[in-house]
């Protein structure tokens, strides 16, 4: 069981009698818990790269991923994000490319389309720890028949996947001719 914080909160509310002018304070006192952080212990990127066995590189890849990782843990990694990451790590794009296959293939990364993936919320987390417990709760994770870890992105994910979808797909619109005939039925321009 997660330990909780106990928070209080204090509202003064001032109210003004309309008739004879006297001042009313009232206080309110709120206490409540709030889940804390876990434990944690401080782990540089390098060790993350050892300890999933990637090529040492690879860490300056993943350092310039998590810089540009939002709050939801998400990262779009697109043409010119790639071509800006080449540039300032100086290292070609092939040399990039391989680097993001090899932190996909260990579970850093997780696929939700083609260019776009979550980091591994249980390694790397940005903002609140609510808001991190939050998407720790949208991955699934199960091992395979040879006992290796497999993470799945669960229900919610897999919604905004096929929004990503349909905002890829070819746009179909039909457009209703209006005639100025038409129109003048409507409405009294015609008359003056």
């Amino acid at each position: 069981m997660a330990k909780k914080k106990n928070v209080v909160k204090e509202i003064n509310t001032i109210t003004i009698d309309g008739v004879t002018g006297e001042i009313d304070n009232i206080k309110t006192v709120q206490s409540y818990g709030i889940e804390q952080e876990p434990p944690f212990v401080k782990l540089y990127l390098s060790d993350v790269i050892r300890l999933k066995d990637l090529p040492p590189a690879t860490s300056t890849v993943l350092h310039a991923i998590l810089q540009v990782m939002n709050y939801q843990s998400k990262v779009m990694l697109m043409g010119f994000i790639k071509k800006e990451m080449c540039d300032n790590l100086g290292m070609g794009m092939n040399t990039l490319n391989k680097a993001i296959d090899n932190l996909h293939k260990s579970g850093i990364l997780i696929r939700i389309a083609t260019g776009y993936y979550v980091v591994d919320p249980e390694l790397f987390g940005k903002g609140s720890w609510k808001d991190i417990k939050n998407i720790r709760l949208q991955i699934d994770y199960s091992t395979d028949d040879k006992g290796r870890t497999i993470k799945k992105l669960k229900s919610n994910i897999a919604e905004e996947q096929q929004q990503l979808n349909l905002f890829n797909a070819p746009i179909e619109t039909e457009f209703e001719e209006v005639t100025p005939k038409t129109i003048g039925q409507n409405n009294d321009f015609d008359k003056e």
